[in-house]
């Protein structure tokens, strides 16, 4: 929303369409995915560690559940981000060549 008005698209201020649910806590199924899914890599490692062949199935299987969450998660915010940039939904101004952000904003880009 605060993209479509500052670019002056209010009527794509509207949170229909977008993939990524933005109304509650954002970050907060995502770290208790992530911890989930470290438990689960935890108990895989030591169901190895003691020849437990079952006990590493399912630590994988639900391993494989966390992981499609979070690939739905990121998946979510890729579209988001390539609707936001590239769909001509909204009028972005060029980046001029060898642009960097002002060091006002802090901002070390390692690619750069």
């Amino acid at each position: 929303m605060q993209l479509s008005m500052l670019i002056g698209a209010a009527q794509n201020a509207e949170s229909k369409g977008w993939d990524s649910d933005l109304s509650g806590e954002f970050d907060d199924g995502l770290y208790s995915d992530l911890e989930s899914l470290c438990k689960e890599a935890r108990l895989l490692m030591d169901a190895l560690k003691n020849h437990d062949l079952v006990t590493a199935k399912y630590a994988i299987t639900n391993a494989s559940v966390i992981s499609h969450n979070l690939l739905n998660f990121f998946e979510g915010i890729k579209n988001d981000i390539d609707r936001a940039g590239w769909s001509g939904e909204y009028m972005w101004p060029d980046i001029p060549e060898g642009f960097h952000p002002s060091p006002k904003y802090k901002y070390f880009n390692r690619r750069q």
